[in-house]
């Protein structure tokens, strides 16, 4: 997911350096990106779907500034740093304890990468040319500080599961909708990598007690039944 990402901020960042014109309404980005998308990710039927959602993570990231509905002020783009520069450093770890019916879920959309080509009714925050796993937290939950690179672990009764990177962190209700019937599982996080071998010593990965020392913030999502 990090690649759309990546190429809609370099795609606004040149336009920015050609005309130095600092802002743009949505239609102006599907110009300035479109051809470079289609280009880039031809198997991919929903490109402007991307490029909005793309958008909503740059102001996430207090990369892109909304001046009003449908325009965005590019010149902080333009002038932030790279996400490598970004994601390698300062990066947290933050502890995820999940119930059964939590669990069942990450086993879905964690464990096993979604493929939404497969799948009825996605939202359009989730379509994409390939697979992707993600996470959804209610609206109460502390993820402010969320950013690219952290490490989300999953533990289930004080064991641990596996642990996710964080791609992105993004606003909307549509998805807990869809796979939770919960709206207000509205903050949702993109996991560009997964891993279920243990940081921790232990005889097997998937049996593993917790160290005293937990990571720096434990994040309680909002328990609800999983869609199945």
């Amino acid at each position: 997911m990090s690649a759309w990402r990546d190429m809609v901020r370099d795609r606004l960042v040149a336009y920015h350096k050609k005309t130095n014109e600092d802002i743009v309404d949505t239609d102006h980005v599907y110009d300035i990106v479109l051809p470079t998308a289609r280009e880039t990710f031809p198997n991919n039927d929903h490109p402007k779907a991307q490029i909005r959602q793309k958008l909503q993570e740059l102001q996430a990231a207090n990369e892109l500034k909304n001046v009003e509905r449908g325009r965005y002020n590019i010149k902080k783009l333009a002038e932030s740093t790279s996400p490598t520069d970004t994601e390698e450093t300062g990066s947290s770890q933050y502890l995820v304890p999940l119930d059964d019916d939590e669990r069942r879920a990450y086993n879905q959309i964690v464990n096993s990468a979604v493929d939404p080509n497969r799948l009825d009714d996605v939202p359009a925050l989730l379509h994409t040319a390939g697979t992707i796993r993600f996470w959804a937290f209610d609206e109460r939950a502390p993820i402010s500080s969320l950013q690219s690179g952290d490490t989300l672990i999953f533990v289930h009764d004080d064991r641990y599961l596996g642990q996710g990177t964080v791609d992105s962190v993004v606003e909307d209700s549509t998805v807990g909708e869809w796979f939770w019937t919960d709206p207000n599982r509205c903050e949702i996080v993109l996991l560009r990598e997964h891993d279920t071998e243990s940081p921790f010593e232990a005889t097997h990965s998937n049996d593993v007690e917790l160290p005293p020392t937990e990571p720096s913030i434990s994040i309680v999502p909002l328990h609800s039944e999983a869609h199945n």
